[in-house]
């Protein structure tokens, strides 16, 4: 008792509050009693404090709702009869687990028990009791439920879709209702081709397995006819095209070839279109003109149905388009299903469009100049066919001009490849296109060829070829290149030599062009098959080559009184040159006329590097015993220390080509060599310079009008030539002057030195070196027959 009483002493002393005090004393365990006698009623309620519930706080009705002795004034927890047992400052009316401390009251599960002492099973260790835990089996213990299906997601097998079922019929851990394929086992869910059906059980794997247009049960994307009902998918052809849909047959065009169109007018077109499965849709027609590579395309401008399915078309044609060149055309049609069909497939090429040439047409007119000599000739071809081909009709100003045919006044000739010989009118009295004619009249004449109608060929115009010459012309009117035509013909045109025009003389050319006349060498013994193709293409005109292709070469011109020839060649050449393609006969003439040859009759002489390239002959076949005029040109430049010596052995000159580009002389008549020689620059000229004073015979001798001297000086020297008559009386002085060492020609007309004509008879020409007193003279003797 004593100690209580000091206890409860210590605490009066140190404790100032009546609630503290009360509270101090009942954790002390003092007896209330005990303190309500030592403070007497202190809160003043009239009950005393032994009795008092609570003695510090007046409480007259003394409530103390749990009974615990303790009045509900005073009480911290007046519901409590334990006041808190587990001393969690939560009292145990609203503790959830009242005899365990637990101050923040945690109750994962909700079920009003704390967790501190809820005795639940909690098989996934998540702080759920399994009887109220929607993934009792997976911790989850945020209890997500997506879905909203009573199944959390961390077990629901379709977490975003409401499965209470959860039926998953290929377990393969996917719901049913969020699987992409639920009866086969793809718990990968794989959909290569996005279409919400899993690769596992896809119908048409890389498409829509959704969009079925035809409502076949097949996909488009593996349906053979999408559009049409066929779920048993026959392909009776297979190629992938369902039966119900497989249209692979194009339309049919009907059309009978257009041939003829008038120059310059409006032509129409029509075709006929057909399709046994579907329906034609569109139709084009592409022309083109011979000379053109592209086509223009062009709309029909009439189009109709019928009821068979048929369509009927026609295009126009504008009048500008149809030229004398004539008009290639081709059709094209499609039918809805996309299948096309072409003319120019089915035929092979394009239609060709003869064009119909009316009279008096100015592209039918030609002028022709008049002349007496071969050179004169006109070699001619027509580029079609004419309404009326009979020469008579054709030629009708020369025949009315000159009474009828009179050779006295013009010519016409063709040419027979049979005999290799020229005909004269009246052995052929017709003019065809494709061959070449020489005409020749002694005034100039206009023509007017007359209507007709221009060549067409599917594929090419063929002209036979016997071997030797033939004389041809080109069918079309337009130009034709030679290669395109070699390469038409096959490798038997590879013994053809290039074609050559006539003008004055022979010209190789690498193109056939309308109205122009060409011969054409035939080296085989066979005829060859020439095939011009009806396509217009550019050659080069008198090209035979290029001077890459020689090591060097030069080209000779020949020109007399009566002609020229031009374009020869001797050189050498190197590995690019085609010597074959690069052949050149002399054609044949109508009447002699001078010309210059290699090797008897070749306008060239081209060595190569295995052959003698020291020695080359011309020969000049001369008709008219006049001077000729012999020319040339370097194209292909020799070496440095190469020369070139032109030697006429007839009259002994030396003529450097290098240094000069000409030389005149007079050849004899028939034939004429003249030698050319290549070497050593430095040897060939000492070779070349004599070694005494000579003058050689003239030539020629007797001559009439003029005549040719040649004389030598081993050294400069001063240098006087002159011609006296037979009784010695001087009649002209020639050269009076001083020159180099070499070789020298002079050419007397027959005049004295007033330049009267002197008259036949026999004459004196006399060599005289030296200044002052001669130190040589030569004379010799020639005749002048008037």
């Amino acid at each position: 008792m004593v100690t209580a009483m000091s206890a409860m002493s210590a605490t009066i002393q140190t404790m100032t509050k009546s609630a503290v005090i009360w509270t101090t004393a009942r954790q002390s365990r003092i007896p209330i009693s005990l303190i309500a006698i030592i403070m007497n009623d202190m809160d003043n309620d009239d009950v005393c404090g032994d009795v008092d519930n609570c003695p510090s706080i007046e409480n007259p009705d003394q409530l103390d709702s749990d009974n615990d002795g303790l009045g509900d004034v005073c009480d911290n927890c007046p519901l409590d009869p334990m006041n808190d047992m587990d001393g969690d400052l939560i009292c145990g009316d609203v503790d959830n687990c009242p005899s365990i401390e637990n101050p923040d009251q945690a109750d994962v599960d909700n079920d009003g028990i704390g967790d501190a002492c809820d005795e639940c099973e909690d098989a996934d260790n998540d702080g759920v009791c399994s009887d109220i835990d929607n993934c009792p089996d997976t911790a989850n213990s945020d209890q997500s439920d997506v879905d909203g299906d009573l199944i959390g997601d961390a077990c629901d097998n379709c977490p975003d879709s409401f499965n209470q079922d959860q039926l998953d019929s290929d377990n393969d851990s996917v719901g049913d209702v969020c699987d992409n394929c639920p009866d086969a086992f793809n718990p990968d869910q794989s959909d290569s081709d996005s279409d919400e059906i899993g690769d596992t059980c896809d119908v048409c794997p890389g498409s829509d397995d959704q969009i079925d247009s035809d409502s076949d049960s097949v996909p488009d994307g593996c349906d053979n006819c999408p559009d049409a009902f066929n779920p048993d998918q026959t392909d009776s052809d297979g190629d992938g095209v369902g039966d119900l849909c497989d249209d692979q047959e194009p339309p049919q065009i009907q059309h009978e070839d257009q041939l003829t169109a008038v120059l310059g007018e409006q032509t129409e077109i029509d075709a006929e279109l057909t399709d046994n499965m579907s329906r034609v849709v569109s139709a084009t027609l592409y022309y083109r003109q011979p000379d053109q590579v592209d086509y223009q395309s062009l709309s029909p401008s009439f189009w109709e149905e019928e009821n068979n399915g048929a369509v009927r078309v026609k295009w126009q044609i504008s009048g500008h388009v149809i030229t004398i060149k004539g008009l290639e055309y081709y059709m094209t049609a499609e039918d809805e299903n996309g299948n096309s069909a072409s003319t120019i497939v089915s035929d092979g090429g394009p239609t060709q469009l003869a064009v119909t040439i009316p009279a008096n047409s100015t592209q039918t007119q030609c002028d022709y100049q008049g002349g007496e000599n071969q050179a004169d000739y006109h070699l001619f071809s027509i580029p079609y066919n004419l309404d009326n081909d009979l020469v008579e009709t054709v030629l009708s100003p020369l025949f009315d001009a000159y009474d009828g045919y009179d050779n006295r006044y013009w010519r016409l000739y063709d040419y027979n490849a049979q005999t290799q010989s020229f005909r004269e009118y009246s052995a052929f009295n017709r003019l065809q296109s494709s061959k070449a004619y020489w005409m020749i009249s002694r005034d100039p004449v206009h023509l007017d060829f007359g209507s007709g109608m221009t060549t067409t060929s599917v594929n090419e115009t063929t002209i036979d070829l016997s071997p030797g010459w033939n004389f041809v012309g080109n069918p079309y009117w337009f130009t034709v290149s030679w290669n395109s035509a070699v390469e038409y013909s096959g490798p038997d045109a590879l013994m053809l030599e290039m074609p050559q025009r006539f003008e004055g003389d022979f010209i190789p050319e690498n193109k056939l062009e309308p109205w122009q006349g060409y011969a054409i060498f035939n080296n085989s013994e066979q005829v060859v098959q020439l095939r011009i193709p009806p396509r217009e293409s550019y050659g080069t005109s008198g090209t035979l080559f290029s001077s890459d292709q020689f090591d060097w070469l030069i080209r000779v011109n020949l020109l007399t009184s009566d002609g020229s020839d031009r374009r020869n060649y001797f050189g050498v050449s190197n590995s690019t040159f085609d010597h074959h393609a690069a052949k050149a006969t002399k054609p044949p003439l109508i009447q002699a006329k001078s010309r210059l040859c290699f090797n008897r009759d070749q306008a060239m002489d081209i060595r190569t590097a295995s052959d003698d390239q020291s020695l080359w002959t011309m020969e000049i076949q001369s008709q008219s015993g006049d001077e000729a005029l012999l020319s040339w040109e370097i194209e292909a430049a020799l070496p440095d220390d190469q020369v070139v010596y032109l030697i006429n052995d007839r009259t002994s000159e030396y003529i450097d080509m290098t240094q000069t580009s000409s030389y005149r002389f007079v050849p004899s008549k028939t034939s004429h060599e003249l030698r050319v020689v290549v070497g050593d620059r430095e040897e060939l000229t000492q070779s070349m310079t004599p070694s005494d004073y000579q003058l050689s015979q003239n030539y020629p001798n007797p001559f009439n009008p003029s005549t040719r001297m040649t004389y030598a000086l081993p050294q400069s020297s001063q240098v006087r030539l002159t011609i006296y008559s037979i009784g010695g009386r001087l009649v002209k002085t020639l050269v009076n002057e001083t020159q180099s060492k070499g070789s020298y020609a002079i050419t007397w007309d027959g005049t004295n030195d007033q330049g009267g004509q002197v008259g036949s008879g026999v004459y004196i020409y006399a060599l005289e070196i030296g200044d002052g007193t001669p130190v040589h003279v030569q004379k010799r003797r020639m005749t002048l027959l008037r």
